[in-house]
This record gives structure tokens, C-alpha cells and sequence, in this order.
């Protein structure tokens, strides 16, 4: 991505190029009111949302009360909570939380809404269909748990995400193994791909704000010039 910035007298001419993966980023960016659209509204009240996160975090947040927001540079503005929108999908897991994605049991915090509570959330318009919440978010704890999440194989041998039974020994079999070993590249790259959205938007955060800068310069300039122009004519009004 890059930008191109033409003076051509007063006129500024901003000629920005994304690539496709920006763009693909800017609509992380974008959010709305959390829909039925692929079923995201009933599938958070079925089955709750889902917060992924170490072990210590999530006694930290079940010990607080509240999920802190992550900073606005993570959050592609102000400060946010993500969650998935029921338990999410092997694809989902590894676009949004590549930390994780290639371990076999992770820890998540689930919250279980009622319709009211789900109107403070949003939904991001991005095939992931996050959930996020701006600023500090309260959990209500009768309807909090933590909970591990495991990966395994669905009737027609994909890997999927599911929530462990509570007395449930699990151990990933040995072709479970063998198939994230596969995957890890895939998962590196999606890691990869993630750093160069956040850097990308941070250089175009950067070019943006030095054009509001150099356009804020030229208006007051302008703005100088046009009071001076007319308190030198009111002056030459009244020496006549």
C-alpha cells in the first residue's frame, strides 16, 4: 500500500492503492448490530460467546469481573474485547487466534447472554462474524465459565473446535497429530499475514494523518491570508 499525494495549487489529490489484503482488513474495522445473518444471533444465545485466552488470564478475568479491552493499535481503534460467536470453527480459531490454533486444548472464557445484554455487543462485518465489545466489558458472573476448548475430528474426518466434557480425559489421537503438523505452515502463514495487516494500517494511519496535518496547514494558512486581505481593505475604507 501506498500513497501518493499531488499539490496542484489548493488542491490536494490523496491516490491511495490497497492491496487486497487491506482491504480485506478494513472490514475488520467496520461494525454493525449483531444479526441473524448465518445464524449468529440465535447460535450466541444457544450456545454463548467465547473468549480464548490463557488460563491465567481467564481466572484473572473470573477473579475481576470484567474483561479488560485490548489496546487501541490491536483493536484497529478504540479499545476492545473479541469473542466468537458460539464455539468457533478450526478456520475461524486459526485466522483470529494463531497463538493457539496449533494446540490441541485451550482455555476460553464462556459467556452466556440474554437478548438485552446482546444488544451492547457487536458484530464485525467480516466473514469471521466476531463479536466484540467497546471498552470494558462486565461479565455476568452466574452465567460465566471457564472452559477448555479441544480440537478433533467431525463424521467427515475435518478438524473442528469443541468444548470438553467436565470429566472428560482428553488426548488427541495420533492422526489428529500428524494433520496439525500439515496445518502448520498454513497456521505460520496466517500469523504472518496477520502482522503485515496491523502494519500496513498502522503506515496508513500514518500517511492519513500527515495529510490532515499538511491540509490543516494549507486551511490555515488561507484562512490567514483572507484576514489580512480584509482588514487591509477595511483599513484603506476608512484612510479615504
Amino acid at each position: 500500500m501506498y500513497v501518493i499525494i499531488r499539490n496542484m495549487g489548493d488542491v490536494m489529490l490523496l491516490e491511495t492503492f490497497f492491496t487486497v489484503d487491506l482491504l480485506l482488513l478494513l472490514t475488520k474495522t467496520i461494525y454493525t448490530k449483531v444479526n441473524n445473518i448465518d445464524g449468529v444471533y440465535e447460535k450466541i444465545l444457544n450456545e454463548g460467546l467465547y473468549h480464548v485466552t490463557t488460563k491465567e488470564n481467564a481466572e484473572a478475568i473470573m477473579k475481576s469481573g470484567y474483561l479488560k479491552p485490548s489496546n487501541g493499535v490491536s483493536s484497529l481503534g478504540k479499545g476492545k474485547s473479541f469473542f466468537f460467536p458460539g464455539i468457533p470453527s478450526y478456520i475461524n480459531l486459526c485466522i483470529n487466534t494463531a497463538n493457539y490454533a496449533n494446540k490441541y486444548e485451550m482455555t476460553a472464557i464462556k459467556i452466556r447472554l440474554n437478548e438485552s445484554e446482546l444488544n451492547s455487543f457487536k458484530q464485525r462485518s467480516f466473514s469471521d462474524n466476531a463479536i466484540i465489545y467497546e471498552g470494558k466489558c462486565i461479565i455476568p458472573s452466574d452465567r460465566t465459565e471457564i472452559v477448555s476448548l479441544v480440537l478433533d475430528f467431525d463424521k467427515d474426518h475435518n478438524i473442528i473446535v469443541r468444548e470438553k466434557g467436565m470429566d472428560e480425559v482428553y488426548q488427541p489421537s495420533e492422526e489428529l497429530i500428524n494433520e496439525l503438523k500439515l496445518k502448520e505452515g498454513y497456521i505460520y502463514t496466517v500469523k504472518n499475514l496477520l502482522t503485515g495487516y496491523v502494519k500496513e494500517v498502522k503506515e496508513f494511519k500514518n500517511n492519513v494523518s500527515k495529510l490532515v496535518v499538511y491540509s490543516y496547514d494549507k486551511l490555515s494558512n488561507k484562512v490567514k491570508l483572507v484576514k489580512d486581505e480584509r482588514h487591509e481593505l477595511i483599513e484603506t475604507k476608512k484612510k479615504r
